[in-house]
């Protein structure tokens, strides 16, 4: 996800991932427009080029002289240009407090908030600035970043859909709009966002990606697969390749989902990546190499919970086809899911599992 910064182009990558998926409004257009990456252009003011802020009425500076806060202003904008953050955090903090209608400082002090990861803050401002001036689409956009970050996902939406109200073919503000709906659970208004996307940019592999995702979450695994391989016709990102590999595991094609997990783990060596290439072996049949994998992943992740409970099934599954003999193997996918449990108590599978080991529902006996 990147945000259009006030002074240089800034990439900031949180992850925001469905569970099986790496993922990279109102309904205006017949079709529509997370996320592995979110992608994005940058809207920039150049050094020396900040818009000086119009003489603001005195009566709605909360106290001071306006023409201070705006000295003030001037001095910290050249602060936030030559890169000294702490002497423009100073200068612009106290010029709001002066006269909080200076729009470019506020908009300046979401950037630095930011910066420093202060998202909280950074959503303060960019919301005073969205307020002042509703007509600049980056205000908008730079506040569902914050949003999104902030998990604050219904007021990322309703920001997004500002910045759309601007510009309906801005690419990152559909593109991060998809996601949201995505995380929300809107399958329909994430696949009308992220197809939005594609249309606007064909050559954005993120927005190819993305779409993939929630083409998944809607059960269109056809239309999955085919955007992932779009997508790494643009870009070979190994995440990319995670999520078609996901995909054809999901369809059952064992052969084909083994050949692309074994290239994303050899380029991407983690926890996600080993336990998804486990799933692929347990597909093939290959066991024994996919309680490897799923070691692997928790060497580099010991509370990495999916690959907990997945070795954890597939020793109970080695357990009942070996006529229940192996009391090892029983015991020790009892032990993972306790382990699962107290890293995460909300896994109803996971407890009825144990429940049933306990009792023996699911030996037969």
């Amino acid at each position: 996800m990147s945000v259009q910064n006030h002074s240089r182009q800034s990439h900031v990558r949180p992850n925001q991932s469905p569970p099986d998926q790496i993922p990279q409004g109102r309904t205006r257009w017949a079709a529509g427009a997370v996320a592995i990456v979110m992608l994005i252009g940058i809207a920039i003011v150049g050094p020396g080029c900040a818009p000086r802020e119009p003489v603001a009425d005195a009566a709605k500076a909360k106290t001071g002289d306006p023409l201070r806060g705006i000295d003030l202003y001037a001095s910290g904008a050249q602060a936030y240009r030559r890169g000294d953050r702490e002497m423009a955090l100073a200068q612009l903090s106290q010029a709001v407090r002066l006269n909080p209608t200076l729009r470019m400082a506020q908009a300046m002090l979401g950037d630095l908030y930011r910066t420093k990861g202060d998202y909280k803050n950074a959503a303060i401002h960019y919301e005073k600035a969205s307020q002042l001036d509703p007509y600049t689409l980056a205000n908008h956009y730079n506040l569902g970043v914050m949003y999104q970050y902030l998990n604050r996902l219904k007021d990322a939406a309703t920001a997004y859909l500002k910045a759309l109200d601007l510009n309906p073919r801005d690419l990152k503000s559909n593109m991060n709009l998809g996601t949201v709906y995505l995380a929300l659970g809107d399958t329909d208004e994430a696949v009308n966002y992220l197809e939005r996307a594609t249309m606007i940019d064909g050559s954005s592999g993120e927005a190819w990606s993305n779409l993939g995702v929630a083409y998944d979450k809607r059960g269109k695994t056809s239309l999955a697969e085919k955007a992932y391989r779009k997508a790494l016709e643009l870009d070979n990102s190994p995440v990319i390749m995670q999520n078609l590999g996901s995909n054809l595991i999901y369809q059952g094609r064992a052969s084909e989902a083994v050949n692309v997990m074994k290239e994303v783990i050899a380029r991407s060596n983690t926890p996600s990546a080993h336990k998804r290439y486990a799933d692929a072996l347990i597909l093939s049949r290959q066991y024994d190499e996919a309680l490897r994998e799923y070691d692997t992943a928790l060497k580099l992740d010991s509370k990495y919970v999916p690959a907990m409970n997945d070795k954890g099934f597939l020793l109970l599954k080695q357990y009942k086809a070996g006529l229940e003999l192996d009391e090892d193997k029983l015991k020790e996918a009892v032990a993972l899911w306790k382990v699962s449990l107290r890293v995460n108590p909300n896994q109803p599978k996971i407890e009825q599992a144990l429940k049933d080991s306990e009792k023996g529902k699911m030996f037969g006996s």
